[in-house]
C-alpha cells in the first residue's frame, strides 16, 4: 500500500499542484483519503484505525517517518518552481514577458501589483520571500530584483545587514532598478537616526560604482540542476520539511533487505503501535500478574 500510495496517489495532483495553489478543503479530503487507502485500504479510516498521527507518517524515513508526501508543502515547492520560471525564463515565455511588461521596474509585492492581482498572482507573490531566500541575484537592470530583500550584494539581503537603515525606508519593495534611477534617498525618510546615518555611508560604499547593465538580472541556487538551471522541486521539499532530528533506527530499519511488509511492521513496533505485552501493561488491559 505504501508504494501504491507514493507510486500512484502522490502523483495524481502533481498537474494541478504545480499550476495553481489548491484550497485547504481539497488539500484536506486528498490527506484522508490517503489516509485511508494506507491503513484501511477503503474509502474511509475511523481515527482508531490510523495507528500514527499524519504529520509524523509524512515525515522522511531518516526522520522515523514513512515519507508520504506532505500535499500542502508539495503543493508550495511546484509554485516555487513555477516562480522560478517566472524569473528566469522571461524571454521564452509569453506569460513572463507579459508579467514583467505590466510590473514596469516594480516588485511582485508592491501595493500596485497586488491590488490588480488574482488569486494565482497573490499565491505566487505569498511563495516569493522564501523564493528569494533559497536564490541569489546577479543584477543587470535590476527590474526584477528587490533591493532590501534579494541577495544581489556579497553581504547578503539588505534588510539583514543593515536593519536600521531598513526600518528609515518608505519603500520596502523597492526594485535596484528603482533605486539606481531615483536615487537612495528616494527610498528613507529624511531624518536619519545616528545609526541609520552610518549604514548609509556604509550602504554606498557596497554601491560603489555599481552601474546598470542592459539585460534581465539572473537568479542561481544550489537547489538548481541540469544546463537550463531548473529548480528541483524535491530538493526544495527536503530542505523545507528537515525537522533536523535523525531516527536511530532508520538505517537499520529501511536499509536491511527485508521484504517490504516486514520493514513496515518493524516500523509499527518501533512506533509502539503493536500491541505487545509491554504496551499493553503501559495501557492497563494486561496486568504483571
Amino acid at each position: 500500500r505504501l508504494i501504491l500510495l507514493s507510486a500512484v496517489l502522490d502523483a495524481l495532483p502533481t498537474y494541478a499542484m504545480a499550476a495553481m495553489l489548491l484550497l485547504p478543503a481539497v488539500l484536506k479530503k486528498l490527506d484522508s483519503l490517503h489516509r485511508a487507502f494506507l491503513w484501511n485500504a477503503a474509502e474511509r479510516a475511523s481515527g482508531a484505525q490510523c495507528l500514527v498521527a499524519w504529520e509524523r507518517v509524512c515525515r522522511t524515513k531518516a526522520e522515523g517517518g514513512l515519507g508520504v508526501w506532505d500535499l500542502a508543502m508539495q503543493n508550495r515547492c511546484l509554485l516555487l518552481k513555477m516562480l522560478h520560471r517566472l524569473h528566469t525564463a522571461s524571454s521564452s515565455s509569453r506569460w513572463a514577458m507579459w508579467v514583467w511588461a505590466e510590473l514596469d521596474g516594480r516588485s511582485l509585492l508592491s501595493s500596485m501589483a497586488s491590488r490588480s492581482a488574482g488569486e494565482h498572482s497573490r499565491a505566487l507573490a505569498r511563495l516569493l520571500p522564501l523564493y528569494r531566500g533559497i536564490t541569489r541575484v546577479t543584477v543587470r537592470d535590476g527590474r526584477r530584483t528587490s533591493f532590501w530583500l534579494d541577495s544581489w550584494l556579497p553581504c547578503g539581503p539588505l534588510a539583514v545587514a543593515l536593519p536600521v537603515l531598513h526600518s528609515h525606508t518608505t519603500v520596502k519593495e523597492a526594485t535596484v532598478w528603482h533605486v539606481r534611477a531615483r536615487g537612495l534617498d528616494s527610498v528613507l525618510v529624511p531624518r536619519l537616526t545616528t545609526a541609520g546615518t552610518v549604514e548609509r555611508a556604509t550602504l554606498l560604499t557596497l554601491l560603489g560604482d555599481n552601474a546598470m547593465e542592459p539585460g534581465d538580472d539572473e537568479r542561481t541556487s544550489m537547489l538548481c540542476s541540469g544546463a537550463r538551471g531548473s529548480l528541483v522541486t524535491a530538493a526544495v521539499y527536503a530542505l523545507e520539511r528537515f525537522g533536523g532530528v535523525q531516527a536511530s533506527f532508520a538505517a537499520f530499519l529501511w536499509g536491511c533487505a527485508a521484504p517490504s511488509r516486514v520493514r513496515f511492521f518493524g516500523w509499527l513496533l518501533v512506533q509502539r503501535r503493536i500491541n505487545t505485552r509491554d504496551v499493553l501493561l503501559r495501557k492497563t488491559i494486561v496486568t504483571t500478574e
